[in-house]
């Protein structure tokens, strides 16, 4: 079978990664940690065969500012940061 260039496949983040834990966060600290489990072993193996990530995003920005691949999850965020 022959696809052409313009083949497209849909798929949601949630069907290749789910948010496994993250702090509840306060409006006045901008960082917010988040501990993501790889569901896609494709994913996973680009990420050396991790299947988790920390990442930390910007609330202000909505960017993503630092990620980090892990073996295992060992991370248990405290449930509220005042």
């Amino acid at each position: 079978m022959k696809l052409n260039g313009n083949a497209h496949i849909t798929l949601t983040l949630l069907e290749l990664l789910e948010i496994e834990d993250s702090p509840y966060y306060n409006d006045e600290i901008p960082l917010v940690p988040v501990l993501v489990r790889i569901e896609d072993q494709s994913i996973s193996s680009a990420y050396k065969g991790n299947q988790y990530l920390l990442q930390i995003w910007d609330q202000n920005t909505k960017n993503k500012v630092f990620e980090k691949s892990l073996k295992g999850s060992f991370i248990n965020f405290p449930k509220s940061i005042r």
